[in-house]
């Protein structure tokens, strides 16, 4: 079963040309690039006094086109050294300064398996700065970030862009998180106004197993009643008899989603129960009964957190509760 994009990028790019107006519709949601005047930026009172022409990235054929910063304020992260000095107002963008010391940080948040593709850095500076926007891998195995890349640096003033792209992909491992960041490396006049960034979801494939029980609440943690959650790792076998722990890794680090047959039984009242990876929300239910005294089960796939855990929801009317049995029978990878 396919759970992401399924198609690939090529080598070959088109240059595809719009006006600024258009990139700013596309992909800032707004008519214009203009900066408004932020308290205590570091432009004067007044900002800058133009809205410049943005230079549009190549468009990577059959990528998905994300964006960070670009007025949300809540886009980045302020290590020591830096500050935030725009604000968002309704005639403009926020952007951030980083002085020489200091430096802004956004997360692209993809998940494990996405391929990125090309990074478009847009920033502004009021004199001849030099700003040096970089790519940041942070690697949650050993808790370190990794600067791994940096694009050509560009000086102001004006607009400042430069484009970091990776010719066959750079792919997310399991439990990674990739990140944007700038730093002034002359001034501190620099502001980073957001990335354009282009990927692709990955291609999995299901990796079938001999049905294996990964839980049951007959076990452990007792039913789940209408309003509660539970979360739950996939990643050990239990004995269907004795509740004894088995084999580890039923579900292996790196693995993105499950196929699980979840069963119901001594059910109260009318509910339903839904599955999604730990971490996330679902509205949609994964199974329902339809009074007191049941036993149903069904089948189904759901991504799983980087921790190999889904979250297990019971809704349904006043007073419903049962227990639950979650049995894996693949992987995709």
């Amino acid at each position: 079963m396919d759970l992401g994009r399924t198609s690939t990028p090529t080598t070959r790019r088109r240059l595809l040309l719009l006006s600024a107006a258009g990139l700013a519709i596309t992909l800032l949601g707004a008519p214009a690039i203009g900066m408004a005047a932020g308290p205590t930026d570091g432009f004067g009172s007044s900002g800058p006094s133009t809205s410049p022409s943005v230079i549009t990235p190549l468009t990577i054929p059959g990528a998905k086109v994300g964006t960070v910063g670009f007025g949300s304020a809540s886009a980045f992260s302020n290590a020591a050294g830096s500050t935030l000095v725009w604000q968002q107002t309704a005639s403009g963008y926020s952007v951030y300064e980083s002085s020489g010391s200091g430096v802004v940080r956004g997360a692209l948040r993809l998940p494990a398996g996405a391929t990125l593709w090309q990074i478009d850095f847009y920033g502004y500076a009021s004199g001849a700065t030099t700003q040096s926007p970089f790519f940041e891998d942070f690697d949650a195995y050993t808790g370190t970030l990794n600067q791994s890349s940096f694009p050509t640096s560009s000086s102001g003033p004006g607009l400042i862009h430069s484009t970091l792209s990776f010719s066959s992909g750079l792919t997310l491992a399991a439990r990674h998180e990739w990140f944007v960041a700038d730093f002034a490396a002359t001034a501190a006049s620099s502001a980073f106004v957001g990335a354009v960034y282009q990927y692709t979801l990955p291609t999995l494939s299901l990796v079938p197993i001999s049905p294996t029980r990964v839980y049951d609440s007959r076990c452990t943690g007792g039913p789940l009643a209408k309003g509660a959650t539970r979360t739950i790792s996939v990643t050990t076998a239990i004995d269907s008899s004795t509740c004894a722990a088995g084999a580890t890794n039923v579900v292996p680090d790196g693995a993105k989603a499950i196929a699980y047959n979840l069963t119901i039984t001594q059910t109260v009242n009318a509910g339903n129960l839904s599955v999604y990876p730990a971490g996330g929300s679902s509205s949609a239910s994964a199974i329902n009964w339809f009074g007191s005294g049941q036993s149903l089960a069904n089948a189904g796939s759901v991504p799983i957190s980087s921790g190999r855990q889904v979250t297990v929801a019971a809704g349904g009317t006043s007073g419903s509760q049962t227990h639950f049995i979650i049995d894996i029978t693949g992987y995709y990878e």
